[in-house]
């Protein structure tokens, strides 16, 4: 019977393992600061998600007329990227809001409940109109139709992304320094270190 031979692994030399070091200390770096940019993203953004009571085409298209209503009768772009005057006047307004949202979900012909609350929860890495916002945490106001077990409509209300002008939507991206812009940039080196950030902090 034969038997297999392995060849023990060479060994490094110095140098090749001070390489070896070097490359991994810059790996671990490169990704640290990767996360601590998103952190600061998701610290300084806040959201709006609007969730469908289910995935069937009515409950879709009921989600996108309550979205039309909101964004047409209140001015998110009025809050002038201030996250915490924001989060102050959307907690005034949520009886406004879920009032429209009843409204209209009744002018539809529907009787689903309506529940809107701020809250900070956590969400997936998503994609935004030619850029990605990273996996984290989140401030968001959340407006639940009926169930809420379909699918969500989202925009990002702080900085002012919510508008349909698309200058507008560059003006705002423009409150993102440079190494955030970078960060959020759509492409595939985008794609790979969300990946790493989205599994790293699901782990933990």
């Amino acid at each position: 019977m034969q038997y297999l031979k392995f060849k023990k692994p060479k060994k490094l030399n110095k140098l090749e393992f001070s390489i070896l070091i070097g490359l991994i200390s810059a790996i671990v770096l490169c990704f640290l600061n990767c996360y601590k940019t998103s952190e600061n993203i998701s610290r300084n953004v806040l959201r709006l998600h609007i969730l469908a009571n289910s995935n069937s085409k009515q409950d879709q298209a009921l989600k996108l007329k309550v979205r039309d209503e909101i964004l047409k009768n209140f001015n998110f772009n009025s809050f002038n990227n201030d996250l915490e005057k924001s989060k102050q006047e959307i907690n005034e307004k949520i009886p406004q809001i879920e009032s429209l949202a009843k409204k209209t979900i009744e002018n539809e012909g529907y009787s689903y409940d309506v529940a809107a609350k701020l809250n900070n929860s956590y969400f997936n890495t998503r994609e935004y109109d030619g850029f990605s916002m990273p996996a984290g945490f989140y401030d968001a106001l959340r407006i639940e139709i009926g169930k809420a077990e379909g699918k969500n409509w989202w925009c990002v209300m702080v900085p002012s992304m919510c508008v349909p002008a698309s200058n507008k939507k560059e003006e705002a991206f423009e409150t993102f320094n440079a190494t955030e812009k970078d960060l959020l940039k759509k492409g595939y080196k985008t794609e790979i270190r969300f990946a790493c950030l989205e599994f790293f902090k699901k782990l933990f």
